[in-house]
C-alpha cells in the first residue's frame, strides 16, 4: 500500500494544506510546532478515527486537533492498494460513529461502502499496531503489549517466508539514497534546499496569516461590540414601535368610527333616495335613464332623417307636376341668361377689385413715404431761436453783454435743433390714411356684392338642375319616387312608434323620481 497525496481542509493548526508523497521513503522534517505530528495524527485519524473522547484535552485527539477558529475538521487521502487507486474523505463530527466517511474507487469513479475499520481492512492491523509500526511521535512508544505482539508476529512471518528483506544494510542504503535525492552533493540543487526556501516563504506567509488573524480578531471584537449596540438599539426600536403601534391602533379606531358614521349617514341618504318601485336613485338608475334618453334621441334623429327624405321626394314630385316640359325649358333659358348676366357683373367686380388693390398698394407706399420724409426745418424751434436772438441783442445793448451772450448761446442751440428735429408732414399723412380707409371700404363693399351675386348664381344653377331633372323624368321614375315616398312614410310610422315607446319608458323612470321629489 502507498500514500500518494494528503489534503487537510482543517485539522489542528493546518488549514488548506496539501502534501504530495513520492514512491519509496518519504521524510517529513521541520522545526517544533511546524505540524509534523499533526500530519501523522491526521493519517491515523483518517483510517482509524480518533477513538473514545476524553475530558482530558491531551488524551482526546478530537478536542486537541479541533481547528483554532472552531471550524469543522476534514480532509482527504489519495492512496494505492493492490494496484487500485482510492480516495478517502472524512469529516470529523462529534464522534467516530457520527463522522461522515466517503471512500471512492478513483479508477472506476465508484463509491465504496466504508466502515469504521477502514485501516484494519487495508493495513491488516489495529490502530495501536499501525501507530507503533508506521510513525513515531514526540513522546515514547505507546506501551501496548497487544500491539507489540501483533508487530512481532508480522516480523516473524516475514522472516519465515522470506518475502521481505528487512536487513540493516538495505534500510541503510534506502536512507542514503533518499538523502541523496533530497540533498545533492553540492548542497544547493536538492529538493531539500528548495523545500527549505519554500519553508521560509511559508513561514513568512504564516506570519502574515497571524497578522491577519489578529486583525480578524479585532474585527470580531468590533463586530461583537456593534452587535451589542445593535441589540440595545433594537430593543429601543421595539419599545418605540410598540408606542407607535398603540397610537396607530387609536388612529385606526378613530378612522373606523368615522367610517361607520359615514356609512350610517350613507344608509340614511339611500333610504331617502329609495324610489316607489323599491329601487334606489343611484348611479345605476341614472345610467338607465341616460340609456333611455339616448335611445329616444337616436330614434328621433332617424325620424327627422326620414321626414327630410320624404320632404325632398314630395317637392320633386310637386315640381314635376307643376311644370310642363315647355314651361321648364323656358324657365331654364331665362335662368341661364340670368346666370350669364350675373357672371359678367362678377367679372366687372373682379376687375374693379384688382384696380382697388393696385390703388391701395400705391396709397400704402405714399403713406410710408410721408411717414419717412420730414420738413427742411422745424418752424417752431426756428421762430423761438429768432426771438431769443432779438432778446440777446436787446440785453446786450441795455442790460449786460454777459447776459446777452448767454441768451445768444441758447438761441444758437435751439437754431441747431430746429434743423435736427424735423417734424413730419401730418396733414399729408392724414390725407393718405383717409384715402387708404376709403379704398378698404370700397374693397369690402365690392367683395360683399360679389358674394351676393355668387349666391344668386348658385341658386339659379340649382333651379336649372331641378328643372332639368323634371325634363329628364319619365312616368316610371315618377312611379318609383311615389313608391319610395310610401316606403319612407311606413318606415317613419314604425320609427315614430318606437320613439313614443322609448319616450314612455323614460317618462316611467322619471315618474318614480317625481314621486320621490314630491314626497
Amino acid at each position: 500500500m502507498r500514500l500518494n497525496k494528503i489534503y487537510i481542509s482543517a485539522f489542528g493548526g493546518l488549514k488548506e494544506f496539501t502534501l504530495n508523497l513520492s514512491d519509496g521513503l518519504n521524510v517529513i522534517y521541520g522545526n517544533n510546532e511546524d505540524g509534523k505530528s499533526t500530519v501523522a495524527a491526521f493519517i491515523k485519524a483518517m483510517f482509524y478515527g480518533t477513538g473514545r473522547n476524553s475530558k482530558i484535552l491531551a488524551d482526546s485527539v478530537r478536542q486537541k486537533y479541533t481547528p483554532w477558529d472552531g471550524g469543522t475538521m476534514a480532509g482527504r487521502i489519495y492512496f494505492e492498494n493492490e494496484g487500485k487507486n482510492y480516495c478517502l474523505e472524512r469529516e470529523f463530527r462529534k464522534s467516530d460513529s457520527t463522522d461522515r466517511i466517503l471512500l471512492t474507487d478513483t479508477d472506476l469513479g465508484k463509491e465504496i461502502d466504508a466502515t469504521d475499520n477502514i485501516g484494519e481492512h487495508f493495513f491488516g492491523m489495529s490502530a495501536a499496531a499501525f501507530e507503533r509500526s508506521l510513525f513515531i511521535g514526540n513522546g515514547d512508544f505507546i506501551k501496548d503489549s497487544a500491539a507489540a505482539g501483533e508487530i512481532n508476529a508480522k516480523l516473524s512471518n516475514i522472516a519465515v517466508t522470506g518475502s521481505e528483506d528487512t536487513s540493516y544494510q538495505k534500510i541503510q542504503k534506502t536512507l542514503s539514497d533518499a538523502k541523496e535525492k533530497i540533498i545533492s552533493r553540492t548542497g544547493r540543487a536538492g529538493s531539500y534546499t528548495k523545500d527549505l526556501r519554500l519553508y521560509e516563504e511559508l513561514k513568512q506567509r504564516l506570519s502574515n496569516a497571524d497578522d491577519d488573524a489578529r486583525k480578524k480578531s479585532q474585527l470580531h471584537e468590533s463586530i461583537e461590540k456593534s452587535r451589542v449596540e445593535y441589540e440595545t438599539l433594537y430593543k429601543k426600536y421595539l419599545s418605540l414601535k410598540g408606542i407607535i403601534d398603540q397610537e396607530n391602533d387609536l388612529k385606526n379606531r378613530e378612522k373606523l368610527a368615522e367610517y361607520l358614521e359615514t356609512k350610517r349617514q350613507l344608509d340614511i341618504v339611500n333610504a331617502d333616495l329609495r324610489l316607489p318601485d323599491d329601487t334606489t336613485l343611484d348611479e345605476s338608475f341614472i345610467k338607465k335613464v341616460n340609456f333611455g334618453i339616448a335611445k329616444y334621441e337616436r330614434i328621433e334623429d332617424r325620424c327627422k332623417e326620414l321626414q327630410s327624405d320624404i320632404q325632398k321626394i314630395k317637392e320633386s314630385i310637386e315640381l314635376q307636376n307643376q311644370n310642363s316640359p315647355e314651361s321648364a325649358k323656358q324657365q331654364i333659358e331665362e335662368l341661364s341668361q340670368r346666370v350669364n348676366s350675373l357672371s359678367l357683373k362678377i367679372e366687372e367686380l373682379t376687375n374693379s377689385e384688382q384696380s382697388i388693390h393696385t390703388s391701395l398698394k400705391s396709397a400704402e407706399q405714399n403713406l410710408a413715404d410721408a411717414q419717412s420724409k420730414k420738413g427742411a426745418v422745424n418752424p417752431t424751434l426756428l421762430v423761438a431761436a429768432l426771438v431769443l436772438v432779438v432778446t440777446a441783442v436787446v440785453c446786450t445793448l441795455s442790460v449786460s453783454k454777459l447776459v446777452g451772450l448767454g441768451i445768444g448761446a441758447i438761441a444758437l442751440i435751439i437754431l441747431v435743433l430746429s434743423f435736427v428735429l424735423k417734424p413730419q408732414n401730418k396733414s399729408r399723412i392724414a390725407s393718405v390714411q383717409a384715402e387708404i380707409a376709403k379704398l378698404n371700404n370700397a374693397l369690402a363693399e365690392n367683395r360683399t356684392n360679389k358674394n351676393l351675386i355668387q349666391e344668386d348664381i348658385n341658386n339659379s344653377n340649382a333651379r336649372i338642375n331641378s328643372l332639368s331633372s323634371v325634363l329628364n323624368t319619365d312616368a316610371a321614375i315618377k312611379a318609383q319616387r311615389q313608391s319610395d315616398m310610401n316606403d319612407k312614410l311606413m318606415a317613419l310610422n314604425d320609427e315614430q312608434k318606437k320613439r313614443d315607446a322609448a319616450l314612455a319608458e323614460v317618462k316611467e323612470y322619471l315618474s318614480n323620481f317625481d314621486n320621490l321629489y314630491t314626497v
